[in-house]
């Protein structure tokens, strides 16, 4: 299901020609969406010298119906070694819902004058009869501080 998932989230992003989801505002970068009959996307909202990791999973209305749920939404940083989470994980844990769930995770300042990578990083979860999963992370983001 995921390869068949990601074939068709990448011709309808093609199509669309965007890559933010409906319900976030115009300042989300690194945005990462991916599905069609369960639609999963990921960013980072930057805000001044704020950076808030958001993910968001949408059961498509086509018929088939799944629950869903996002968990785990944290910020990553990349350290020039790897990534590392820069701050603790969301405490998002409500459940399933029928159609979309949205988490948003802790927000990190950065220091004046850094130039930080940041990157969201999300656990995806839906459910018909049995239960499948991914991790998910958004695209990098330059985080500029201007204190």
């Amino acid at each position: 299901m995921k390869m068949f998932k990601r074939a068709v989230a990448t011709t309808a992003a093609l199509l669309i020609g965007g890559t933010m989801f409906a319900g976030l505002p115009a300042n989300a970068a690194g945005t990462n969406c991916d599905g069609s009959q369960v639609r999963t996307c990921i960013n980072v909202r930057i805000s001044g010298d704020k950076a808030t990791p958001a993910a968001r999973i949408t059961d498509v209305s086509d018929g088939v119906d799944f629950q869903v749920n996002a968990t785990h939404v944290v910020l990553q940083k990349h350290t020039g070694k790897g990534w590392v989470n820069a701050a603790d994980k969301v405490k998002d844990f409500d459940g399933w819902h029928d159609r979309q769930d949205l988490a948003v995770g802790e927000s990190k300042a950065c220091e004046a004058g850094q130039v930080i990578k940041v990157r969201a990083k999300a656990r995806f979860d839906w459910k018909r009869a049995g239960t499948d999963h991914e991790w998910a992370y958004s695209k990098p983001v330059n985080l500029v501080c201007a204190h």
